[in-house]
């Protein structure tokens, strides 16, 4: 059963890598994409994309984005994209001035969304105060600017707590002690690379310590012996 008081997407467009990742990890809770990373894959049948990326994910959640701005032109692309991939597709919106209208209409009619690009704290604030279920800070690209997305980051936590809306989807982190920091701020959906995962999985300690542990078994059980091996 998926948690929905916090939950993990995979960022990812390629769909045998979604499927992979959805084996591996069952709990996962749907699947985020941005314009650029569709474009990665060189193709141009958009919604054929968002059809097999349903198919992989069944009735998760997934996430893609509009590519309109302006208010009226973005809801309807909302409608083209729920009626190609299905209700449980939450539209991510730019939090920026032309997206805001948008978001509150579509929260009006029980529509979710998602605030992206959110860069600044009053971006946030806004979107969700308009019915965003989530908004994301982008956490490497303000850095980028100069900007602080620790500050921006705990400050969205917070009016999440004291107004009761919305969601914090922790976003673009470079390295997994940014993660380590969001999570420990309160942050509740959290959007991962395929191989972030498998770098925080596979690190050198655990490794280290798993072979440790296995040479210890099979000093004594032989090279190879598998409990599975043994007779009861």
């Amino acid at each position: 059963m998926l948690n929905e008081n916090f939950e993990i997407f995979l960022n990812c467009e390629n769909v045998e890598t979604v499927k992979k990742y959805m084996d591996m990890y069952p709990s996962l809770a749907g699947v985020t994409t941005n314009p650029v990373m569709i474009s990665r894959l060189k193709r141009t049948d958009y919604f054929t994309i968002l059809k097999e990326l349903r198919a992989a994910i069944g009735n998760r959640k997934l996430f893609t984005q509009v590519t309109s701005k302006n208010s009226d032109d973005i809801m309807e692309e909302v409608y083209r994209i729920r009626d190609a991939a299905g209700e449980n597709t939450i539209v991510k919106i730019p939090a920026m001035e032309f997206g805001i209208r948008a978001i509150y209409e579509l929260s009006q009619k029980g529509i979710s969304t998602c605030a992206t690009l959110c860069c600044s704290t009053i971006q946030g604030v806004m979107a969700l105060d308009a019915g965003a279920s989530y908004a994301v800070p982008f956490h490497f690209h303000m850095q980028d600017f100069g900007l602080d997305p620790v500050s921006v980051t705990r400050e969205l936590v917070e009016y999440t707590r004291v107004s009761g809306k919305g969601k914090i989807m922790g976003a673009a982190h470079r390295t997994l002690e940014e993660f380590g920091y969001c999570m420990g701020q309160g942050v509740q959906a959290f959007t991962l690379n395929p191989d972030f995962i498998t770098e925080g999985m596979t690190n050198a300690c655990v490794t280290k310590n798993l072979g440790d542990f296995l040479g210890g078994w099979e000093s004594v059980f032989g090279e190879g012996t598998r409990i599975l091996d043994l007779e009861k």
